[in-house]
């Protein structure tokens, strides 16, 4: 068949990515930028969320396994390989990064894990008491260019309904944050304390270091503003990626967009609150965001990707900025896996983590059809 061309923003000659294969795999019917693909390398995961490209090539992959308790575990996939499931029983179970001493970090929702993985049965709790309740349970986190630990605190609540009619939102004291854990490193990871980073921030799912020291978050903002504004929401709010300042507040749940008082907190000034770097699509639910790196392929090059998730018009597809030499994102969106929406061969796409592979490639999970997936050269 005939390559079909597209134009993303008037940026990019773009073809479709229907092919069967995919570096000699099968390849997902999506649309990607002219000479890419989508490999399908796992099928049959327990909802898959994190993943860790390794250095030898081989991944690892967290399946939350569902929303239910202890359901979750981590499993290992091997090129050539049957996948090893190396345990099980994790409450919800999401991020997962490499330490800077080697070893595997695993995040529940009330605790991090770690793990060497040339010994599985290794595994120990790290950090317990994280908080877990709430509509914003799962964790998130990542190693700052200090090598210190910044994980999500998601808000209790969509909106602070709960205190509805009152001037403040006291659960922004404990959650809604970034938390900093301070690490001693020299100590073999030795916890000396913690403090707020950033406040203000809904739900922190996608967290990105970039080798200039600059942290990224990428925001996934409030609902129900149709049924309070009488407005069509498809677009309203929109989600968000921040560069994370210590000690700004970036204004949940009293402002949304640029500086734009809620319905709900009319009074508060909001023009004391960061605006987002960049306001993303409306609804989209970012999960997941990943720098380039230096030997990135030649369509990712000084770009950030993001995973959009939502269900809702806005989502299911995975996107990119440009960025400066300081990981600042900038410029126009720009499609790089698209159109996966509800097909006879397959459903509706969920991206959520990325991870870059060695070869400058990167992998990524979609929790809704349990598939570990690979985006690379044709």
């Amino acid at each position: 068949m005939r390559p079909l061309v597209y134009s993303t923003l008037g940026l990019m000659l773009l073809s479709s990515a229907s092919a069967a294969q995919c570096g000699g795999l099968p390849a997902l019917n999506v649309k990607t930028p002219k000479g890419y693909c989508v490999a399908i390398v796992q099928k049959n995961l327990k909802f898959p969320r994190g993943v860790l490209a390794l250095s030898d090539g081989r991944v690892l992959v967290v399946e939350m396994g569902g929303w239910g308790a202890k359901l979750g575990g981590v499993a290992l996939w091997t090129p050539g390989k049957p996948l090893q499931r190396l345990f099980s029983g994790l409450d919800r179970p999401h991020g997962i990064r490499q330490g800077p001493d080697g070893q595997i970090y695993v995040a529940e929702d009330s605790q991090i894990l770690r793990f060497d993985l040339k010994d599985p049965k290794s595994r120990t709790v790290w950090i317990k008491g994280l908080p877990d309740d709430g509509r914003h349970p799962l964790k998130s986190f990542v190693f700052d260019a200090q090598n210190q630990l910044v994980v999500n605190y998601g808000s209790v609540t969509d909106n602070c309904e709960n205190q509805k009619g009152k001037s403040a939102c006291t659960e922004t004291a404990t959650r809604s944050l970034l938390k900093k854990f301070n690490i001693d490193w020299e100590q073999g990871g030795k916890v000396l304390g913690s403090e707020t980073l950033a406040k203000g921030l809904r739900n922190s799912m996608g967290l990105a270091v970039h080798p200039s020291g600059t942290l990224l978050q990428a925001e996934n903002s409030r609902d129900a503003l149709a049924s309070i504004l009488k407005v069509d929401d498809e677009d309203l709010p929109h989600d968000e990626l921040n560069v994370i300042q210590a000690g700004r507040f970036y204004g949940w749940p009293y402002c949304y967009d640029n500086q734009v008082n809620a319905p709900e907190f009319k009074t508060f000034k909001c023009q004391n609150s960061v605006k987002p770097t960049i306001l993303l699509p409306g609804h989209s639910a970012p999960l997941g965001i990943a720098y380039s790196p230096a030997n990135a392929l030649p369509v990712l090059k000084n770009h950030v990707v993001v995973g959009l998730h939502g269900y809702r018009a806005n989502g299911h597809r995975l996107v990119m900025y440009a960025v400066n030499d300081q990981g600042i994102p900038q410029g126009p969106l720009k499609n790089l896996v698209w159109d996966w929406d509800t097909k006879k061969d397959q459903k509706q796409g969920a991206p959520v983590d990325i991870s870059f592979a060695p070869d400058g490639s990167f992998y990524f999970t979609d929790d809704k059809n349990g598939m570990l997936l690979r985006f690379q050269q044709k």
